[in-house]
């Protein structure tokens, strides 16, 4: 998951639950932006649930907040320009060349998705560099 636009990343009191079966209890935490956060914890502990939560791709209680502002205050198309959220497994068996995915993420601040914008390349290579994932 990336943020791309500027503030911390901060999570309130984050509760979520599958059915009947709470998940997450009250998390808190703060992502200073610019710096590299890691979840840890056992399978099953909530890792996945939070990222999800965050990017907005399930309920939760709680408050996430980019840069002061609440993401679930922000209409779907504007939350997915500030957050990117590409899941560990997917459903995706094409064999897609790390360039495209990564150029994927910038198809929600766009009004035609068909149509390469000028700054693709750029934009791909620069996110790359700034992952250190060039190679890939």
């Amino acid at each position: 998951m990336t943020a791309s636009c500027g503030g911390d990343l901060a999570v309130q009191e984050m509760t979520a639950s599958y059915g009947s079966t709470p998940v997450l209890h009250g998390l808190s935490f703060r992502a200073p932006q610019g710096s590299v956060t890691a979840l840890l914890g056992a399978n099953g502990s909530g890792k996945t649930t939070v990222l999800r939560a965050v990017a907005g791709l399930m309920d939760h209680g709680g408050q996430v907040h980019l840069g002061g502002v609440r993401l679930d205050a922000l209409a779907r198309q504007e939350r997915a320009t500030k957050i990117a959220y590409v899941p560990q497994r997917t459903q995706l068996e094409a064999p897609l060349p790390v360039e495209v995915v990564v150029s994927h993420g910038r198809f929600a601040g766009r009004n035609d998705h068909l149509r390469r914008d000028s700054g693709a390349a750029e934009a791909v290579d620069a996110a790359l560099a700034a992952t250190g994932t060039e190679a890939l």
